[in-house]
């Protein structure tokens, strides 16, 4: 071999050592499965020593055991291990903080990173992992899967980010523990259910003005005195569909709190309506029917006006002599309902405008 011929077989050598080592990012450009190529740019799948970002819109799924240096999960990106085993070795770097396995919020294991997230983190709960608060908590942005569960006994919960949200958090037993969103989005077809045993109850409550996402299916289920609160000064735009149980009520404070309907949304209420702005008529067409299974009496909104009405569940809908009523697109009345328009103390009935 030649001095050339030397110099070149030590140098590709070396390259070849170097590049051993290197970490690329690869990043997702579709949804699909881990090992396949074309769930990532360039149509190759990471290997071990490389950095993995999942993007908005993307749910990348485990075939297999996989081992990356670490693994970024944008916020609306989604992750599913299927019953597989990731393996990070740098998880200082993860980010949010992702559920590894059912455990408490608070322990280290619980989590890929090795940590528990702080208030200012944003977490990833992963499908079908349950994740138990033993201590009241607030996270930034926090992700939760579809399948899985957020569960507590006596603590609260508050997340100061956005909240994407396909599982259900659950809380059982004690009062005034509320689940409270200071964020400015909400989005999925999850559900929020608080028990509780005291009289006071256990809230939803938005404390910022939020809008609840188009193409969203929540349930708020609140029992036992809880409600479903808006903060004075605040307003709640609702561009999906959402149900609440309980009673829809401006929280304490001064001002007023305000529950505006987007277009092409729906609010379904099983309940009562009471000291809140409802504005059901300036974005159309929209949708707010009484669905509960007992009596219910129509809240007046502003402008009083609703676009489309339905009166659905079973029981009396009754309007009430507090102000004239129009319906200015579509009343639908279930076979199972009586609609009742009252009278008042002077014996004249409340003006109603279809």
């Amino acid at each position: 071999m030649n001095f050339y011929s030397l110099r070149l077989f030590f140098l590709l050598a070396f390259l070849s050592i170097f590049f051993s080592g290197y970490s690329a990012t690869f990043t997702s450009t579709q949804s699909g499965d881990w090992d396949v190529g074309t769930t990532w740019v360039g149509s190759v799948a990471p290997g071990p020593t490389d950095d993995v970002v999942i993007a908005a819109g993307h749910t990348v799924t485990l075939t297999g055991p996989e081992t990356i240096d670490f693994i970024v999960i944008n916020f609306g990106g989604f992750f599913d291990y299927d019953g597989n085993v990731l393996t990070v070795t740098t998880p200082a770097s993860i980010s949010p903080f992702i559920s590894v396995k059912n455990g408490d919020w608070d322990i280290g294991t619980t989590w890929l990173n090795t940590t528990a997230p702080s208030s200012t983190d944003d977490a990833f709960i992963a499908p079908d992992h349950t994740v138990f608060l033993n201590a009241s908590t607030t996270i930034d942005d926090v992700t939760i899967s579809a399948g899985a569960v957020v569960y507590t006994l006596v603590r609260t919960f508050t997340v100061d980010g956005s909240l994407i949200h396909n599982g259900t958090y659950f809380i059982q037993n004690n009062s005034n523990k509320h689940f409270t969103m200071n964020g400015t989005s909400v989005s999925g077809t999850g559900t929020v259910q608080l028990e509780g045993t005291g009289a006071a109850g256990n809230n939803i409550i938005f404390n910022n003005d939020i809008t609840v996402e188009s193409g969203s299916r929540l349930k708020m289920i609140t029992v036992l005195g809880g409600e479903v609160q808006v903060t004075p000064g605040f307003t709640v735009t609702n561009e999906g569909e959402i149900e609440i149980t309980g009673n829809l009520v401006e929280g304490g404070g001064a001002g007023t709190g305000t529950w505006e309907q987007g277009s092409n949304s729906i609010l379904l209420l099983k309940n009562e309506v009471t000291d809140i702005v409802l504005d059901a008529s300036s974005n159309t067409p929209n949708t707010v029917d009484y669905n509960g299974l007992t009596d219910q009496t129509l809240y007046i909104p502003s402008s009083s006006t609703y676009n489309n009405l339905t009166l659905s569940g079973s029981g009396t809908k009754t309007v009430t002599s507090d102000g004239d009523l129009t319906i200015s697109g579509d009343l639908t009345i279930n076979e199972s309902v009586v609609f009742d328009v009252d009278l008042d103390d002077t014996g004249a009935v409340s003006a109603l405008t279809i």
